[in-house]
């Protein structure tokens, strides 16, 4: 299994993953600034590869403030090249990076809410994963963290090194015992979902034959 090179931030669920293959991307590089109708960075880069977009809500139990500092934590533990990363206002309006950067309308917020880093995992290897870390705290409190993982074109399941999941062992239904089931744990474990034979359901959220 590839090791991963990022962990999302343990209190937070994923609400959305996207896989774009072998497209061009343009990693931000300084704030946000909108010219003839047109929003501008005041640097950025072009690169090509496989693009992968994962969006998580945080549990409000934190900040967007200590979501930042986990991924800071992260950047310095793994030795990782910060590129450029801004807080608040400094980043520009969060209406451009959630409409003309992001095109995700559910990163918009206030600006003093807002966070963004962008870094590369590995400036020794001349094809190391780029990755874009954008923070935002809406005014009804929810806190969204969306990253953008660009890898070369072609890597085997990209999304695997984008999270680490802790995944808690469930219950097995009678239909998914023996070896099925020890094979539905892994695949579990190593892809995060799989595809289920037939099977039947007692309530809602109960399967049939699960104790």
């Amino acid at each position: 299994m590839i090791t991963a090179l990022i962990a999302g931030f343990a209190d937070s669920e994923i609400i959305e993953r996207e896989l774009q293959r072998d497209i061009n991307y343009r990693i931000i590089l300084g704030a946000l600034e909108r010219v003839r109708g047109e929003v501008i960075p005041e640097d950025s880069e072009r690169l090509r590869g496989d693009v992968t977009k994962i969006t998580y809500e945080v549990s409000q139990e934190f900040t967007g403030g200590d979501v930042y500092a986990f991924y800071q934590e992260q950047l310095t533990a793994k030795n990782y090249e910060v590129l450029y990363s801004c807080g608040g206002r400094e980043c520009g309006s969060s209406n451009y990076w959630a409409n003309d950067i992001f095109r995700n309308r559910i990163l918009y917020g206030p600006e003093r809410n807002q966070y963004f880093i962008a870094f590369r995992a590995n400036p020794a290897l001349e094809e190391s994963p780029y990755f874009s870390v954008y923070i935002i705290t809406r005014v009804n409190r929810k806190i969204y963290a969306y990253i953008e993982i660009v890898e070369p074109a072609g890597t085997e399941e990209p999304e695997q090194i984008a999270v680490t999941v802790e995944i808690e062992e469930p219950q097995i239904p009678e239909q998914l015992s023996g070896v099925a089931g020890s094979n539905f744990l892994q695949r579990l474990q190593e892809q995060g979902s799989v595809i289920l034979p037939p099977i039947s359901f007692q309530s809602n959220d109960r399967l049939a034959g699960a104790s």
